[in-house]
């Protein structure tokens, strides 16, 4: 079945590979709902699944392949990306964010991060590789699937994660937005892209209109850098 919360997330940008007869495709490129930025790109499965780490390896190198695209098109216009995703063991709804950030800010994002995880009391584990996507590859063979879990893929190959325990309270929006206590702390990519107003993304609704024409200039801008082309 396709997942039927793409229709309310997101507006479908391109599908990955796959048959036009009887072979439905495995990941879709999709912008978001409430975008922090106009290209807030989301990946996410045509399936239900719980998360992208667990999920097949078929949808996992296509997946991929949407993650180097994404990296090239967003070089050429002089950002890199930041790709996270909040693992949550209830849920059956997989989406990797990927938010393109300024180069000449890039070398502050593993900073914003950390300092986000001080003020809530817990530290990243640390996964560096020298190759594209060995990280995520390590990430995948160490996530059992039987925790929650939150994790950023960092420009330059740095994965950032932290398991989440069951008691533990942990902000769903961490990568956009922290609540710290009863106030807001905008320490993390909306503080980062000095877009404190934008960190919710319910304050960040467009109209109808607004949306599909977001939509066009995005897959017209990124038709050269799509994989299945």
């Amino acid at each position: 079945m396709v997942n039927s919360k793409l229709t309310a997330e997101a507006f479908l940008v391109h599908a990955g590979d796959g048959y036009d007869l009887g072979f439905h495709r495995l990941v879709v490129c999709a912008l978001a709902k409430g975008p922090l930025v106009p290209d807030h790109v989301l990946i996410l499965p045509i399936e239900n699944l719980p998360n992208t780490l667990t999920s097949p390896q078929e949808c996992e190198t296509e997946l991929v392949k949407f993650q180097k695209s994404l990296k090239d098109y967003f070089k050429k216009n002089g950002k890199e990306v930041v790709f996270f995703e909040w693992v949550y063991v209830k849920t059956t709804h997989a989406n990797l964010q990927a938010i393109p950030v300024p180069i000449s800010r890039t070398s502050a994002v593993e900073d914003i991060f950390n300092l986000a995880a001080e003020k809530l009391g817990f530290k990243f584990t640390v996964l560096k590789s020298d190759k594209s996507f060995d990280g995520r590859k390590l990430l995948r063979d160490q996530f059992d699937g039987k925790c929650s879990l939150f994790y950023v893929e960092l420009p330059g190959g740095v994965i950032l994660s932290h398991a989440v325990e069951e008691n533990e309270k942990f902000p769903v929006q961490f990568g956009r937005e922290m609540r710290y206590y009863y106030y807001y702390y905008y320490f993390v990519l909306a503080g980062l892209l000095n877009m404190a107003d934008r960190a919710d993304w319910r304050n960040c609704k467009l109209s109808e209109d607004e949306e599909i024409k977001m939509v066009e200039r995005f897959k017209i801008s990124f038709q050269e850098y799509d994989p299945n082309q």
